[in-house]
């Protein structure tokens, strides 16, 4: 398991994330956490800014005030990506069909 320990508020800035997520060709983040509205919302606009498809999970992750995660989720529908439930992404990902390995 790869651990990225970050010093800000983004999981992005000086850290070898994007390069990671690059060599292993991951092209969407899918974002839950702790505080919505800070650390969420740096690493989703920082991933956003670097090129990468946003998913926000607006039930798996809160912010100290209802307010302030409710501005945080309708600022990344309406500028940064897509948001949805958890339910919601299970059932995408359930239904997703199976990768077929390289021959």
């Amino acid at each position: 398991e790869i651990v990225i320990e970050k010093h800000s508020y983004s999981g992005f800035f000086g850290t070898e994330l994007d390069r990671l997520l690059r060599f292993r060709g991951i092209k969407t983040l899918v974002f839950t956490g702790v505080a919505t509205n800070v650390c969420v919302e740096s690493t989703l606009r920082d991933g956003y800014f670097l090129g990468y498809y946003i998913v926000l999970l607006e039930d798996c992750c809160d912010s100290s005030a209802r307010k302030l995660h409710d501005a945080t989720v309708d600022n990344v529908r309406a500028h940064f990506g897509d948001v949805r439930t958890a339910a919601e992404i299970t059932n995408i990902w359930k239904n997703a069909p199976t990768a077929i390995a390289a021959q």
